[in-house]
């Protein structure tokens, strides 16, 4: 079975390192999607209730965290 656009995307952001975090776009050449940055927050946003993707490990191109829902002390981290 073949894993779906947003799974392709889970599976990326679960692979990011503890301590490390990833632009959209570069989840997205990740993902293999090339400059789809704008999918990757819904892909994101449908994550299920009771999921373990580290959603907070992806961040705008500029170093913000993109969700409001984030601590502050998450506001900048390292790239990986």
């Amino acid at each position: 079975m073949e894993a779906t656009k947003d799974q392709k995307i889970w599976q990326v952001v679960l692979s990011i390192p503890e301590g490390k975090v990833a632009s959209y776009g570069q989840v997205a050449s990740m993902a293999g999607l090339g400059r789809q940055a704008r999918y990757i927050g819904r892909a994101l946003g449908k994550l299920p209730a009771g999921h373990t993707v580290p959603w907070y490990r992806v961040i705008r191109s500029n170093g913000q965290i993109a969700s409001q829902k984030a601590p502050k002390r998450l506001l900048r981290k390292r790239s990986c």
